[in-house]
């Protein structure tokens, strides 16, 4: 099937990867989210989605495609890749512990 009989959110998609694989990560983003609305249930713009962000967002998108497509092991490679790249939250400091730090300081003093 040549691009021109291909339905729009395939050609989309085609032209997002080719932005993605230039750089154009902007670009990539915008046609990945136009073929979205018109195939919310496909993996392929939800997959070019994950890629074209970081982060939570990109997560979020993969886990969209693997909704989309549940048995795919494309989608599921993008949650673990995505999951992967999530920055992991800075340790919380119990009250308690600053609490004891402050008593061990005037303590000394």
């Amino acid at each position: 099937m040549s691009a021109s009989n291909q339905p729009p959110d395939k050609t989309l998609v085609a032209q997002a990867l080719q932005a993605l694989r230039s750089g154009n990560r902007a670009e990539a983003r915008r046609l990945a989210e136009n073929a979205a609305q018109l195939a919310p249930f496909s993996e392929d713009p939800w997959l070019v989605l994950t890629a074209a962000t970081d982060g939570e967002e990109s997560l979020l998108y993969a886990q969209k495609a693997l909704r989309a497509a549940p048995s795919s092991p494309r989608a599921q490679k993008a949650v673990q890749w995505a999951a992967a790249r999530v920055p992991a939250p800075p340790p919380s400091i119990a009250p308690e512990a600053i609490w004891l730090e402050d008593a061990q300081d005037l303590a000394v003093g």
